[in-house]
């Protein structure tokens, strides 16, 4: 599990970079991904705190469990993004 959130973090990250340059008003991009670094590792400190004490709380499979719902609702948010950008532009490209 620790491999493949690696793989999906390590696509993700770029891709969040660059949706925020095109995003980002003119002249704000570096305010604008301070702030992305500064919530990265505020993140980077807290989760493990939280993953531990709700481990403690709940036990271990039902943590797993909840990663694997997350993943599972981010796939299929994932899908349908795709989806309906597929479906807008094959719209644009449909004469009419």
């Amino acid at each position: 599990l620790q491999g493949l959130s690696g793989i999906a973090v390590g696509g993700l990250i770029p891709s969040v970079a660059a949706l925020m340059n095109l995003w980002a008003p003119g002249g704000s991009q570096g305010a604008t991904y301070g702030l992305d670094n500064s919530v990265q590792a505020s993140a980077r400190v807290v989760a493990p705190m939280v993953a531990a004490a709700l481990a403690a709380w709940v036990g271990y499979h039902a943590v797993f469990a909840g990663a694997a719902v997350i993943y599972g609702g981010a796939v299929v948010v994932a899908w349908v993004v795709v989806r309906n950008l597929a479906a807008t532009a094959s719209d644009r490209e449909t004469p009419g």
